[in-house]
Order: C-alpha cells, then sequence, then structure tokens
C-alpha cells in the first residue's frame, strides 16, 4: 500500500535512497496463530518463507519502478528477545525468522547493484551476545514499562509497548542509552543509532 501510494503520484530519482523494512509483525502474527492453535508450526514456517519471498517482490517492484539505491533490513531473530525468550518456544521463532530471510534473500539475488542487504539479525545477535561491545549493561530486559490496554506490538494484550514510552515511564533509575530493547521485541534509539551508522558507512562504501 505504502509502494501504491508513492508510485501513484510520484517516481524515484537516481539520488533517492529507498529505505525498506518489514517482516516483524508478520512473524509474531503467525506465531499467536500457531499458539491459538489456527496455524501449524509447518504451516508457519513455510508462511514464513513466502512472507520473506512477497518482500522480495516488493523490493524487485520498486527497482523495476526505478528505484537504484534500495536499502533493506529484514527481520531479526525473535528467539533473542525478552518476548521470544518467555515464549518457550525460541526453536520455533528462530526457524520462522530464518526462513524468511531466506526467502527474501533469494529472490533478490540479482539485484546487488540496486539494493544493499543490511543484516540486522546479525548486528541484534551482537548486541544480545556481546552488549558490552556496544555500551549495553542490559540486552535481556526492557527498558520501558507503559503496558498497552490493547495489542499494539502483536504479542498480546496488557504488554509492554515502547510506543506508549515516556521519560516518565521507564525503569525507575534506567540508562535508556544502555539497554538494547526498548520493549519485550523492538530495539531502543541507541540499538537502533549504532545500527544506523553501520547501514551509513556500508551505503557510503557503496554508493
Amino acid at each position: 500500500q505504502q509502494i501504491d501510494k508513492f508510485l501513484s503520484g510520484n517516481t524515484f530519482a537516481n539520488n533517492d535512497f529507498v529505505l525498506v523494512n518489514g517482516g516483524m509483525s508478520d512473524l509474531i502474527a503467525g506465531f499467536m496463530a500457531v499458539q491459538a492453535g489456527t496455524m501449524t508450526q509447518d504451516q508457519y514456517l513455510a508462511n514464513a518463507r513466502q512472507w520473506g519471498t512477497d518482500l522480495a517482490a516488493q523490493v524487485r517492484r520498486i527497482v523495476n519502478a526505478g528505484g537504484t539505491h534500495v536499502v533493506l533490513a529484514s527481520v531479526y531473530d525473535l528467539d533473542k528477545t525478552p518476548w521470544g525468550i518467555s515464549t518457550g518456544q525460541q526453536t520455533l521463532l528462530y526457524n520462522a525468522a530464518q526462513a524468511f530471510i531466506t526467502g527474501l534473500k533469494v529472490n533478490i539475488d540479482d539485484l546487488g547493484k540496486n539494493v544493499q542487504y543490511m543484516d540486522l539479525e546479525y548486528y541484534v545477535n551482537l548486541y544480545v551476545n556481546t552488549g558490552s561491545s556496544y555500551g549495553f549493561t542490559n540486552s535481556t530486559n526492557a527498558v520501558c514499562t507503559s503496558v498497552d490496554a490493547g495489542n499494539g506490538i502483536g504479542t498480546g494484550t496488557g504488554q509492554i509497548n515502547s510506543n506508549l514510552c515516556t521519560a516518565s515511564t521507564l525503569v525507575s533509575g534506567a540508562d535508556q542509552t544502555k539497554y538494547a530493547f526498548a520493549d519485550n521485541v523492538y530495539l531502543t534509539p541507541a540499538a537502533h543509532r549504532q545500527f544506523g551508522d553501520y547501514v551509513y558507512n556500508r551505503v557510503r562504501l557503496q554508493w
């Protein structure tokens, strides 16, 4: 829908950067369907592969419409997140992320001239496994405490939602720049900023 809206009245210029990211919500919704018994694990993994393929099709659509500088970030391993760990289904979440990434990457393999794939999965793994190297003292808990009465991030009602976070709803005494996770799924601004620096440097090298 976003691409439809853009292309209905715009064209890509040679010096435009097109930033694409997607898939996390699909993986969460699919997992919740498995938990609810409306989807099998095998269906979930097959769907995850297809969702990655579908995102690749949208990236190809952008290139075919004249996008010459497309920066693409995919999903990261939900099994590494506080929410993923709490589910006790880390293997399933890991396999789903890998299926999505595989479906995406094999279908953009020939677009390297126009598309730079940024490995967000790799970076989040670093944040979790060697957080101190990136200035994080906590890579296992959310720094935000704002609870959503709805299902804003897709993991159920009454969950922490960093979109609702304010300075007064941080963990008491916490330095938000030292946390990797804002809520139990998504990253803090500090984590995004470091990934953004990595992306910026990669883009400068290629383009």
